[in-house]
């Protein structure tokens, strides 16, 4: 038979390397199942002129990484925010069958403009010009591309920051103490 004597140390006992061991070994299993829904209230609450709104997301920090959302536009609200002084919005509001986003396709997730589309609604007749519309639909096109690629990036960034945020030894300490964590002297989590 043979009998050994373990020692179990908290963080604040471990040496410095192996703190940053045991820090690096937490971090490497780390797991984020409530980061979808997190992405998704963003979303509701940055893409709010977005209808049926849903989320195309990697972000592991590989190539093609990136978010994007597929979903339509409500045009009446974002003429209402972003073009109110726009005269005949009606007009444009029969003129825009509709505007949405495809999101990304691709087997990556990164959004770009290209994915923003518009569909008119014109009854072609002898006569009939449609320059002035076009004009005017196609700046509200750019006004959503703009948009779109400002929540998508500010939903990427905002991610990205909470993915890459590590604690400090004192929360991580408080994180062990609260968790009952208890450590190698090498810094392996027992």
């Amino acid at each position: 038979m043979r009998i050994e004597e373990t020692k179990f140390y908290t963080f604040d006992e471990l040496s410095k390397e192996a703190k940053e061991k045991a820090k690096a070994k937490y971090y490497e299993l780390e797991d984020y199942p409530w980061l979808e829904d997190d992405l998704n209230e963003s979303l509701k609450d940055k893409a709010c002129y977005w209808k049926e709104a849903k989320l195309q997301y990697s972000l592991s920090c590989c190539q093609g990484d990136g978010l994007s959302f597929s979903g339509t536009l409500d045009l009446k609200a974002f003429l209402a925010e972003f073009f109110p002084k726009m005269r005949r919005q009606n007009v444009m509001l029969e003129y825009i069958y509709k505007i949405y986003s495809t999101g990304n396709k691709g087997h990556y997730q990164y959004a770009a403009e290209n994915q923003i589309d518009m569909d008119i609604n014109v009854q072609p007749g002898p006569g009939k010009d449609y320059k002035r519309l076009d004009q005017q639909a196609d700046i509200i096109l750019e006004r959503v591309k703009d948009e779109y690629m400002t929540v998508c990036k500010a939903l990427e960034k905002e991610w990205y920051s909470i993915l890459e945020y590590r604690m400090s030894d004192v929360e991580f300490s408080e994180h062990c103490e609260a968790n009952t964590y208890e450590f190698y002297e090498d810094g392996k989590m027992f």
